[in-house]
């Protein structure tokens, strides 16, 4: 299995901690050279590779745009992709052989369920109404109650401000969303991985790692025991796995 790639969100994570506050007090400069040598480290977008490909309907569509998707949990743009794959889909009539446009939507709404995002179920449920989707409309409305029950504040751990360094906390909270996108996408193995790799990772406050841990085994114990076909595509897509060439979706 390839090694997930943290670094090349540390980026987005520090303006994200910088936009929200949470490394207010730290020197700028610390933030800057974070920041920087991040950059520097991250690379190109790899080329998709040729089993993730349906050359009929990626015409259609921005694979590439649909990694960045994936790998943001990008509301917006998950919408985009999935409509345009319906449209393409519809008109070709078969679904795309990796990435059928049922799967990304589902993707999309568990994304939406985890951001609480009741406005996006609405423009789901509409963009799904006169396509026959009715397995999907279900799940719409599964979400929707998901949405309505009451939801404890995640706090995180509780680290003394003064014990961290700008560096753990930009670490942290980029772990943390990388255990999210591989929850919601579905990949156990990756989760596993992530859960080692931060247990390692001495820049980090006892209590983080704890906690990280602590995260990544509640959403294993979430998942399915073994994962479809569409969910090793979307984590090969993403860069999270390497394993095992993916199943096409049955016609």
């Amino acid at each position: 299995m390839g090694k997930v790639p943290w670094k090349a969100t540390i980026w987005a994570a520090a303006l994200a901690l910088v936009g929200t506050g949470l490394l207010v007090g730290t020197p700028p400069g610390d933030v800057v050279s974070i920041m920087s040598a991040a950059e520097k480290d991250d690379k190109a977008p790899p080329e998709i590779p040729p089993e993730l490909r349906d050359p009929e309907l990626d015409v259609s569509i921005d694979l590439q745009a649909l990694r960045r998707a994936l790998q943001a949990l990008d509301r917006p743009l998950l919408m985009e992709q999935a409509e345009k794959l319906a449209a393409a889909e519809a008109k070709l009539g078969r679904p795309h052989r990796v990435f059928p446009s049922a799967a990304v939507y589902r993707v999309l709404l568990r994304a939406l369920a985890e951001a609480r995002d009741a406005a996006g179920l609405d423009r789901v449920e509409a963009s799904l109404k006169g396509r026959a989707q009715e397995d999907l409309l279900a799940e719409v409305a599964q979400a929707r109650k998901l949405l309505a029950a009451p939801r404890k504040l995640d706090v995180g751990p509780d680290v003394p401000v003064g014990e961290v360094s700008a560096e753990a906390i930009v670490l942290y909270n980029t772990f943390k969303e990388q255990i999210r996108v591989a929850r919601v996408i579905g990949d156990a193995e990756v989760l596993r991985e992530l859960k080692l790799q931060t247990s390692l990772l001495e820049e980090l406050h006892p209590k983080q790692r704890g906690h990280l841990s602590r995260l990544a085994d509640d959403s294993l114990a979430a998942l399915p025991t073994r994962p479809s076909g569409e969910q090793l595509a979307m984590s090969r897509l993403v860069g999270f796995s390497t394993r095992g060439k993916p199943k096409p979706s049955k016609q």
